[in-house]
């Protein structure tokens, strides 16, 4: 589990300067733009050479740690959404090697090594496992873009409701919508930054390249009636207990993580696995992103325990290594 995790023994932020140092003294040079060292390559090099040689940056680990940024063939990227802010993590490596963590730190960049795919898979852990979840439910469908996008707007309308119903002292959310209400709410969760609302959030933990499928509103809907989650009745649309059940434990969606595991060979993808998960008020909810890189994505939605979550997880970022 997640308190089993190996935190990264070496780290320091450097500024690009520094990092054309060491990159020069280690004989380094960044391959083309898949390396994240590419562009401080060509900043002017200056560094305390004393200071480094004192913090042990001059050493072999350091080196092969920079070599790895230098040409790495794996990208893993880590988004936890925030209110005000989001938490932007990336990790690279070889094939059967270490990873090691780069992002922006400041007007620096934070390096650190090696990191473990139960560490990686830990960090979600810490807002996602915060507090124990209750036991997940046992509801799993398969979705496309257009399908997910609409299960986050169909949710957040009951989420509106549920919301005016508490201004208004009332006791029940009206189940019953129409298509409008759902593009209504696809508009504002597409044009809005405000995360605690599902469209907003998918949005922004989405894979790159995946767009939310706004124009597909009659494919999305079928595909909801098709798992069991709404009833057509011509333009009428009435939600189900399964329906309702989830947007009263999405009350609040955060919070939320996104992971990314990308195999590059010469500027290509060649393997890739996306996973979103939401805890929000209720269990862990996972969206497993398959057939992406064919060009016709389907997500697989279902909600799990911390034990699978986490474990599954690490198996993804496990499966190169």
């Amino acid at each position: 589990m997640a308190d089993q995790a190996q935190a990264p023994t070496r780290g320091a932020t450097l500024k690009p300067a520094e990092l054309a140092w060491l990159l020069q003294r280690h004989r380094i040079e960044p391959a083309g733009d898949g390396s994240p060292l590419a562009e401080s390559a060509s900043a002017k090099a200056a560094a305390d050479a004393a200071a480094f040689e004192r913090d042990g940056l001059l050493g072999a680990e350091w080196k092969r740690a920079l070599s790895v940024l230098s040409a790495p063939d794996r990208q893993i990227r880590v988004l936890v959404p925030g209110v005000d802010a989001s938490l932007l993590l990336f990790f690279y490596g070889r094939a059967g090697g270490e990873l090691v963590g780069y992002w922006h730190d400041g007007e620096g960049a934070r390096v650190s090594f090696p990191w473990e795919p139960a560490s990686i898979a830990s960090m979600g852990s810490l807002t996602l496992l915060a507090t124990p979840p209750p036991s997940p439910q046992p509801f799993t469908t398969y979705l496309s873009p257009p399908g997910l996008a609409l299960l986050a707007a169909a949710i957040d309308v009951l989420r509106e409701g549920l919301f005016r119903s508490i201004l208004a002292r009332e006791s029940e959310v009206a189940r019953t919508f129409d298509g409008e209400a759902l593009l209504r709410q696809l508009q504002l969760g597409l044009s809005h930054h405000d995360t605690r609302w599902f469209v907003t959030l998918l949005n922004m933990l989405r894979p790159q390249g995946v767009p939310m499928g706004v124009s597909a509103l009659g494919e999305g809907v079928e595909e909801l009636a098709a798992a069991g989650l709404v009833r057509i009745d011509g333009a009428t649309v009435t939600a189900s207990p399964s329906l309702i059940g989830l947007a009263m434990q999405l009350r609040s969606t955060l919070p939320a993580a996104a992971f990314e595991d990308a195999g590059v060979v010469g500027g290509s993808v060649t393997e890739y696995a996306y996973r979103i998960v939401v805890r929000g008020d209720g269990p862990l909810w996972v969206m497993d992103y398959g057939s992406v890189m064919e060009g016709r994505p389907m997500i697989q939605v279902r909600s799990v325990g911390p034990g699978e979550y986490f474990d599954g997880l690490t198996d993804i970022l496990s499966k190169r290594d």
